[in-house]
């Protein structure tokens, strides 16, 4: 099994050599809902399936939707980071996974993900699935907590597409 390969768009990008794959977020598009998690992980990064469902975050995502009355199908599902970015090498091989950087999510951002999520329109709710994804969803600087977030309901623009904000 050979990773997707990744779209021109993310040549540049601080990940392009390091991360693995590309997984493209998926679902109903016309769904009341996006959800949106910090970067797949290695199975994802496989299966170019967000919160695959063989991966314990996939697991643990299914039984939250499940518990809050939410079918998967229905629901819009990515990632802030859209490839896979091991934490070591073993050997050749990659393993682990490794929080994305500011400027990771950025080039994603601009690339990918900004332009997914302000294409949906207006009355779709957008759900952090993290603390990562919460923080720059509702931009919320590095040196703060967002805990006083979780669980919470706030009606926020999404960052801006074009914006180079890379502060690492």
């Amino acid at each position: 099994m050979a990773y997707a390969e990744k779209p021109k768009g993310c040549v540049g990008c601080p990940a392009y050599k390091w991360g693995k794959g590309f997984v493209p977020p998926n679902g109903e598009p016309d769904a009341p809902a996006a959800f949106v998690g910090q970067g797949p992980g290695q199975t994802e990064g496989w299966t170019s399936e967000p919160f695959h469902d063989t991966a314990p975050i996939g697991q643990r995502f299914n039984k939250w939707l499940a518990t809050s009355g939410i079918v998967r199908r229905e629901v819009l599902v990515g990632n802030l980071v859209q490839c896979w970015l091991p934490k070591f090498y073993k050997g050749s091989a990659p393993d682990g996974n490794r929080d994305p950087t500011r400027k990771e999510m950025w080039w994603c951002w601009n690339a990918h993900v900004g332009p997914w999520l302000t294409g949906l329109g207006a009355d779709v709710v957008v759900v952090p699935v993290g603390i990562p994804a919460a923080k720059f969803i509702l931009s919320i600087p590095e040196d703060e907590g967002a805990e006083k977030f979780l669980g919470t309901l706030n009606n926020v623009d999404l960052p801006e597409v074009g914006k180079n904000n890379e502060q690492d």
